[in-house]
């Protein structure tokens, strides 16, 4: 009985053990209920059928693991009409009648040989375990090194860019400018184009970056337009129900322009990591953060001790304050490798815990302690003090003024020793001494006073100073004055329009 107590234990344990993983890049990434799905991909950097992979992967992340090495399972996500693609994308979704999970891949290179007759969208239902092409007269025309951000309600995803060529059974190479949305409900296609007038539109573009901010606004980052990487600092903001697109520059001390980087928003903050140069001779390892409050919006960049080594072509997820970097390209060739960075405290995280996770310090948007800058800190102190200060003038000519009054009250004699009578004003020999009391209860060390009253409406008896704090932020520019403007709003929830 001990010897098949201990056989089960030591069967438990290799159940729950880690799984070595063969290394990947070119993959997606999607969240669904505390389960990463890494969808696709490929080892290698050709087109052959050997540099893609056949299979996915899942990762449990409701249960500690150590992050060097996580619970892999391999056998999660069939095989049977899986597309074998890379540079796709992979979005969680919910179909109908039954709000059921699912996960849309959209576009992606194919291997040799699968490129011309291949269809460019599958759905891959969750219930089901199942892998389903989808057919649609308004299925755009496939791509890879597009973006695509979900909603909320995960019924509606957005694209932007990509480029198709001979790997996605296209005759010619073009990059792509052309919006797109698919909405789950009726698994149909909305293609928008850009028009003359569309001059804030962005120019076609692949290997950019891609974050939904306010759940409102698709931001596109960085990428390769032509030949040549875009300027970094310039980011395109579209909002995703009217389709109108205006442009942010960000200012402060700039990266170089990359491409193949990830991006994740977290609070009120882009952060980025990782990418490579035009021309793939420099792949970087610097954790780049755009802050959205303030105007105009500012680059800053956090050297992290334990970083992962340069990468591209990987992929980070948000989970909580986690940023779950998987994979991708470094100068060793493809990794095997997951890492996570808590983007609060910009450190790495050895065990991952969801519940330490989840443990988020609330930023000012959400009702957290905003921290005031060290000006405005300075400016609240003096004006302060300059209101203790006129109120202690206030005061004292105050009093002097009360003394006066109670002396001019008083009987005297002149110098010819006749009694002088107290003067009083014809208006208060008819008060009822109501202004007088009130002085005297605000202010007692003036003492009782006579029993006449003086007009008082003249004074202040509160002198203080309102200070204000109505929060501004930055107008991200439009070079369109027929586009709708977008408003930051600092530094609570940016409110886009």
């Amino acid at each position: 009985m001990r010897w098949n107590g201990l056989l089960f234990a030591l069967g438990s344990i290799a159940c729950t053990a880690a799984v070595s993983v063969p290394a990947r890049q070119g993959h997606r990434t999607a969240l669904i209920d505390n389960k990463l799905f890494v969808v696709a991909g490929k080892s290698g950097t050709g087109f052959g059928p050997s540099d893609y992979h056949n299979s996915s992967l899942t990762l449990d992340l409701s249960e500690p693991f150590a992050v060097a090495d996580p619970p892999w399972k391999t056998d999660d996500i069939v095989t049977e009409g899986m597309p074998r693609v890379g540079g796709h994308s992979a979005t969680a979704i919910r179909t109908s009648p039954n709000n059921q999970d699912a996960i849309l891949v959209f576009g992606g290179s194919r291997p040799k040989g699968q490129q011309a007759s291949s269809n460019s969208t599958y759905l891959y239902s969750l219930a089901d375990r199942k892998w389903t092409a989808l057919h649609d007269v308004n299925t755009p025309p496939g791509r890879y090194e597009h973006t695509a951000v979900g909603l909320p309600n995960r019924n509606e995803v957005y694209f932007y860019g990509g480029v198709s060529d001979s790997v996605t059974g296209a005759l010619n190479t073009t990059q792509r400018d052309d919006f797109l949305r698919f909405t789950a409900s009726n698994q149909g296609w909305s293609q928008f184009i850009r028009t003359n007038k569309s001059t804030n539109w962005p120019r076609d573009r692949m290997h950019h970056a891609s974050v939904m901010v306010n759940d409102t606004h698709m931001a596109v980052i960085g990428g390769l337009s032509g030949a040549e990487v875009v300027n970094v600092s310039q980011i395109y903001v579209v909002n995703v129900k009217t389709q109108t697109w205006s442009t942010v520059v960000v200012e402060g001390t700039a990266p170089v322009n990359l491409r193949a980087a990830s991006a994740v928003m977290f609070q009120d903050q882009i952060i980025l990591f990782g990418g490579t140069t035009r021309d793939w001779d420099t792949y970087f390892d610097q954790v780049l953060i755009i802050d959205t409050t303030v105007q105009p919006w500012q680059w800053s960049s956090r050297v992290v001790a334990g970083a992962p080594s340069p990468r591209y072509a990987h992929t980070s997820t948000l989970v909580g304050k986690y940023m779950v970097i998987a994979f991708g390209y470094t100068a060793q060739g493809a990794d095997d490798q997951l890492y996570v960075l808590d983007v609060q405290s910009f450190e790495m995280v050895d065990q991952f815990d969801l519940r330490e996770a989840q443990n988020i310090i609330p930023s000012a948007r959400d009702g957290g302690d905003a921290k005031l800058p060290v000006g405005a800190i300075v400016g609240i102190a003096l004006g302060g003090a300059a209101g203790l200060a006129a109120l202690a003038v206030g005061l004292w000519f105050l009093a002097r003024w009360w003394q006066r009054r109670r002396r001019n009250r008083e009987p005297r004699l002149s110098l010819d020793g006749e009694l002088i009578p107290p003067l009083v004003s014809e208006s208060e020999k008819g008060s009822n001494g109501s202004a007088s009391q009130t002085l005297r209860r605000w202010f007692p060390f003036l003492g009782p006073g006579s029993q006449k009253s003086t007009d008082a409406s003249y004074l202040n008896p509160h002198p203080h100073q309102r200070l204000s704090s109505t929060p501004s932020g930055p107008a991200l520019s439009s070079t369109s004055s027929a586009n709708i403007p977008i408003v930051i709003v600092g530094p609570g929830r940016n409110t886009l329009d």
